[in-house]
Formats: structure tokens, C-alpha cells, sequence
């Protein structure tokens, strides 16, 4: 799907474009692009599962309409947006098959963090890597840092909320780092897998559901995402456990999905693979820093590059 759909194209008033390519080979391509304000990856999961089950008169769990009753009609939305970077970006594909996740698991927890996830690993593993690459282009000493998760908060309340509720219900929390201590792998596993359990006491537990949805649309949560030139800010949203590869129009399951391309600078998108046991990673940098990236001896010795 050309870029420029998502830019001088896109208006309020188309919330979802959809193209399909053809191949003379027979293959099919769907694009879908679709307003942050009206859906997540969830919710955009449970759509195209939903479209592909209408076509093939299946029958299955509907799309839960349970938002409808906690978003108040607006002309006005107001999200947090990672800002547009123009620098000279780059984009690549890294994967991190399940042998090589398994021993990046075991990495971590012999160094005591208990039942690391695979998104954690990849996660810290990424972070520390483009951190380093960061300094060595820039100036050769560590810069402060900070790396933003993007978390469904579907599961995470209480009581939880339909697996299939169409909406955007989504929220983030993230981990600050200024020390060479604090970039050491297991350090920034343990920190990830911190930040989520409290994010989960304070946020998803204490707070009723209304109160979560003023909290969705306040003004100050963008500075979060301001630039700022003395610190790094690195986000990370993943598509791990959507079922995006059962969609089936009839035609089969998806052979590959892939993440469109952002103007979005230090932008991680995490995937399953289509096997479900490994991990794509979409890392998007400053070309300079991808040319150190892409050859750092301990990244690649988890991955492989696409």
C-alpha cells in the first residue's frame, strides 16, 4: 500500500482502507490501514478474523461492542502519537527463531529473572544493542534513555474486558536508563518485567474502567512522547499472541504478516513468526546506527537478519 495513503491521503473520514493486490502468481496481498483513535492491534485482529469468518459462513465469538458504553461521542481525540522523525530512517527485519529465543531465555534466567517472556527478552536485547549503536555514532558516552511498551489493557483490568472488544484500549509504561549498569541485558529484563507488574497494580487493578478511559485522553500523557534532544526515547509495540495468522478467507492462512513502514525514528514492532514459536522484529533507526545495529556480534548471536 503506498505511503502516502497514511499521510496527505488520510482524513477522519476514512477510518479504514483497504487494498488487495493480486499476483500473477496466484497470491493474494491485503494492505489495511486504520485510525489508532478507532482500533488496535486486537481490535484490528478481531475485524479481519470476523470479515474472514463472514465470507466463509463460519461461525465464532462476535466482536464485543463493550467500549461503545465508555467512549462518549467526539470530534476530538486525543492520543498519544510517537512524533515524526526526519532524519535519514531505516527499517529491518530481524528474526529470532525458537531455538535462538530459548537460549535468550535462558540468558536471563540464569541471571535470576524468573520466567522471562519472549517479548521481554527481545525487547531488552534490542534496546541495549540500539543504545550502543546510538553511542558510538553520536557521542561515545551513554546517553539517558528511555523505552516505552505499549500494553492491551484488555486483560490487565479488573474485572477484564472482552477478548474481542473493538476499540483502541491501549496504554503504556516504560523504563528510564542513564547507567552502564543499568543497559546490562538481565538488568533490563528484570526492569521490563518490573515495570509491567506494577503497571498492573496501579493502573490496572486500582483504577475502575471509567477512570481508565479519562486517563486514555489526557492532554499532559504527550509529553511522554515530546522531543527531546538530551534523552533517547525508544517504543516498542508488539503483535505477539494476536491471531492474525488464523485469519483464513478461504484461501489458507497468511504465509507472512508484515508491520507497514513508519516515519516513526527508534520504532520496534514485535510479531510472532508463522510457526508461533519465534519472533520478528521491525527495528527502525537512523541509517548510521542501523550499520552498527545490524552487525552487533551479541545480537546476532539470537537472531538473524531478514
Amino acid at each position: 500500500m503506498p505511503e502516502e495513503i497514511g499521510r496527505k491521503g488520510w482524513d477522519k473520514r476514512s477510518l479504514l482502507i483497504i487494498q488487495i493486490t493480486l499476483f500473477i502468481c496466484g497470491g493474494i496481498a491485503i494492505g489495511m490501514r486504520i485510525a489508532h483513535e478507532v482500533a488496535d492491534i486486537a481490535a484490528i485482529s478481531a475485524f479481519l478474523n470476523d470479515w474472514a469468518a463472514t465470507m466463509t459462513h463460519k461461525s465464532g465469538k462476535e466482536i464485543s461492542a463493550e467500549l461503545t458504553r465508555f467512549f462518549p461521542p467526539s470530534d476530538s481525540v486525543s492520543m498519544p502519537q510517537a512524533l515524526p522523525d526526519k532524519g535519514n530512517l531505516i527499517r529491518k527485519r530481524f528474526i529470532f527463531d525458537s531455538i535462538k529465543l530459548d537460549k535468550l531465555k535462558a540468558k536471563a534466567t540464569r541471571s535470576g529473572v524468573g520466567n522471562p517472556t519472549g517479548v521481554e527478552v527481545v525487547a531488552a536485547l534490542i534496546y541495549r544493542c540500539a543504545v550502543a549503536a546510538e553511542s558510538k555514532v553520536t557521542s561515545g558516552f551513554l546517553k539517558p534513555s528511555t523505552f516505552t511498551q505499549v500494553v492491551n489493557l484488555r486483560k490487565r483490568i479488573i474485572p477484564r474486558l472482552p477478548e474481542k472488544s473493538f476499540g483502541n484500549m491501549t496504554w503504556f509504561y516504560g523504563i528510564q536508563t542513564a547507567e552502564e549498569s543499568e543497559m546490562e541485558f538481565p538488568a533490563l529484563v528484570g526492569q521490563l518485567k518490573a515495570g509491567l507488574a506494577d503497571f498492573c497494580d496501579s493502573i490496572g487493578k486500582n483504577l475502575t474502567r471509567q477512570e481508565l478511559i479519562q486517563l486514555l485522553f489526557r492532554e499532559d500523557v504527550k509529553a511522554h512522547f515530546n522531543d527531546d534532544q538530551h534523552v533517547n526515547k525508544y517504543i516498542c509495540t508488539s503483535w505477539c499472541r494476536s491471531s492474525l495468522y488464523e485469519v483464513d478467507f478461504g484461501w489458507g492462512k497468511p504465509i507472512w504478516l508484515g508491520h507497514a513502514r513508519s516515519g516513526s525514528k527508534n520504532l520496534i514492532c514485535l510479531n510472532d513468526t508463522r510457526e508461533g514459536d519465534g519472533i520478528e522484529a521491525f527495528v527502525t533507526i537512523e541509517q548510521q546506527e542501523m550499520a552498527l545495529f545490524e552487525r552487533d556480534e551479541e545480537l546476532l548471536q539470537f537472531c538473524y537478519l531478514h
